[in-house]
């Protein structure tokens, strides 16, 4: 995964009141101090508490999150794990926020959504989103930054890889990729371009097979005023999708590929010392001769 610095804004959990980090390496953080959380399998729990805020989660649910095969002491392993939690939290008077459900098992980790930055990110991504579909590029802008400025690694990149924590971690970081996406478009939209299209480079490197980030390339290179690079990335768009889909792009994205070549084989404009008037004769257009050479990939 490629992660891009959104250096504008600050990062991390010293921001909007945030305690509980999940995006990147798991944090619990008060009055500016961090606790070290320990074991493996302490984060693991954590990780899993956060995932369901502020709700009671089952002794099932969060075997079934830290083991692909619960063992016979799930039930054992879990009170240990839950206890030596409880420690990590006290070391900032915050052991009051797990508690536990004797009827049925299971424990809740007490956090507002304001709290875990994760739930922060869905709802900034989220406001971000419904203005962009809105019209509202700049808002959508200033909020999908904001969403993404949390982020300070993969999601729980230190919990341990094991049962269906692993799915709902890389679900969390295919939620970010996503408002990535949007907020190129978001940019695109507001003509906030500068250094677009080296981030978007950086995404399309990493995920050659998403189509999208490729459509915002080609435009934003397009709006940049060098259509030539535009057929240039459509043609490595194309050679990525045929090699691993055995497909073609989308239209959408061969119509930004029409404009591109429209725009390169566009006559130069008159010299400014000819006669401007409409009776002036103009220069017949070029028919498209079909996409540009394909060139290497680091081109």
């Amino acid at each position: 995964m490629v992660w891009i610095k959104l250096a504008s804004h600050d990062t991390g959990l010293g921001v909007m009141g945030l305690v509980f980090g999940l995006l990147g390496p798991l944090e619990v953080r008060a009055r500016d101090e961090r606790a070290p959380l320990g074991a493996p399998m302490v984060r693991a729990l954590l990780a899993s508490l956060l995932l369901w805020p502020g709700q009671f989660v089952s002794v099932s649910r969060l075997a079934g999150a830290l083991w692909h095969t619960p063992p016979i002491s799930a039930n054992a392993n879990l009170r240990t794990y839950a206890a030596r939690l409880r420690e990590v939290l006290g070391r900032l008077d915050l052991a009051d926020r797990l508690t536990t459900q004797r009827s049925g098992g299971g424990y809740r980790l007490t956090a507002s959504r304001h709290e875990v930055d994760a739930e922060e990110f869905a709802r900034l991504a989220t406001r971000g989103r419904m203005a962009l579909c809105s019209g509202n590029a700049a808002v959508a802008v200033d909020d999908l930054t904001s969403a993404l400025a949390l982020w300070r690694g993969r999601a729980g990149e230190d919990a341990p890889g094991n049962g269906a924590l692993v799915r709902h971690l890389l679900a969390l970081d295919e939620q970010r990729l996503v408002t990535m996406e949007d907020l190129a478009e978001a940019r695109l939209a507001a003509g906030h371009t500068t250094g677009l299209v080296s981030n978007l480079r950086a995404i399309v490197f990493e995920h050659p097979l998403r189509e999208r980030p490729w459509s915002f390339l080609m435009r934003a290179l397009y709006q940049a005023g060098d259509p030539s690079a535009a057929l240039i990335a459509f043609d490595q768009l194309r050679a990525a999708f045929r090699e691993g889909l055995g497909i073609e792009p989308s239209a959408s994205c061969s119509g930004c590929r029409c404009r591109s070549c429209d725009a390169t084989t566009r006559p130069s404009p008159p010299d400014r010392h000819r006669c401007r008037s409409d009776s002036c004769p103009r220069s017949p257009r070029v028919r498209d001769r079909g996409p540009a050479r394909r060139r290497d990939w680091a081109a």
